[in-house]
């Protein structure tokens, strides 16, 4: 059922038009710039994004194997072979609101996976488990991409971070692509520092937070998450009741927010954005926060709608 049964339709011979073809082969490129990434912001200025963007449309693709096949992910016995890869250029996808830089990489990382207690008990019988955590040695093609947008003085970096993988994950593609662009235009780059969105998304009148770190004024430390159905925190009663009864003194450190956006007016695509500070970040002396997260986004207008929520507050 689903993707099983979609997939082998979509790609039988002739079963899409030229124009459907294109349509998806688009769908496809502008997911791999926004899909589940680790978002950093550079103020560079108007005069290099526009340098960037005219040198983009006839910028190669690079000669290394990791892009022959571009965007087709290789398997796994070609990725082994070749081994851990940073960013390749690969690709420059021209928009209305700007232009998409796509690289492709190779990372070996590992990951953490719950076992099942009574299994290793079974063949441990001596020992007691509570819970058994294992470690998986895992290899993926990794997207990351930079957005050079035509208006404004910000330039985004976007780099691939699957969801069960560490932070550690999309530092690697956020150094080596910060070097590359560094080298480029010949200024250091340093990213700004979205902590002061968090209260700022607080605030905002609009879509629904459905995670919040805070702290109240008696320094207690309060972490809430509702992603499951509609629910906003902001309107939690658990919530709204705290507020009131300590006069609003809630100091936010950690938010998520979704948005609903209608695709073609059928398909509801609710992306999400996650500044993922601690309360550390509040007392700490460097309370600075470079990185944000983009969850569920599904092509570049989830990209224009997540930088529209967070400009005003950067």
């Amino acid at each position: 059922m689903g993707w099983d049964d979609t997939a082998p339709d979509l790609l039988a011979a002739n079963a899409l038009s030229a124009a459907q073809n294109a349509q998806l082969e688009r769908m496809v490129l502008e997911h791999l710039v926004v899909g589940e990434k680790s978002l950093r912001i550079y103020d560079v200025g108007r005069q290099h994004i526009d340098a960037l963007i005219a040198s983009s449309a006839s910028k190669k693709p690079s000669t290394h194997p990791v892009v022959h096949s571009f965007p087709a992910v290789l398997s796994d016995a070609e990725m082994a072979k070749i081994g851990d890869v940073s960013p390749k250029f690969g690709l420059c996808i021209p928009d209305k609101d700007g232009s998409a830089l796509v690289f492709a990489g190779i990372r070996n990382y590992t990951r953490r996976v719950e076992l099942d207690a009574k299994a290793v008990k079974a063949i441990v019988p001596s020992m007691d488990f509570e819970s058994v955590i294992g470690v998986v040695n895992d290899r993926r093609m990794t997207y990351d991409a930079v957005w050079l947008p035509k208006t404004g003085r910000y330039l985004y970096v976007l780099a691939d971070y699957p969801q069960d993988a560490t932070s550690d994950f999309p530092a690697q593609s956020h150094l080596a692509l910060e070097r590359g662009l560094t080298k480029t235009m010949g200024v250091p780059l340093t990213p700004v520092d979205l902590f002061p969105a968090v209260q700022g998304l607080y605030d905002a009148p609009d879509g629904d937070v459905v995670e919040l770190g805070f702290i109240t004024d008696d320094d207690s430390v309060k972490h809430l998450k509702a992603r499951q159905g509609k629910k906003c925190l902001r309107k939690d009663g658990y919530h709204t009741a705290g507020a009131t009864f300590v006069g609003n003194a809630l100091l936010p450190f950690r938010i998520a927010v979704r948005w609903q956006r209608k695709l073609n007016g059928l398909l509801t695509v609710q992306p999400e954005v996650l500044l993922p500070g601690t309360s550390r970040t509040i007392y700490g002396t460097n309370n600075r926060l470079y990185d944000c997260v983009l969850r569920n986004s599904l092509g570049l207008r989830d990209l224009i709608l997540i930088k529209s929520k967070l400009s005003p507050h950067i």
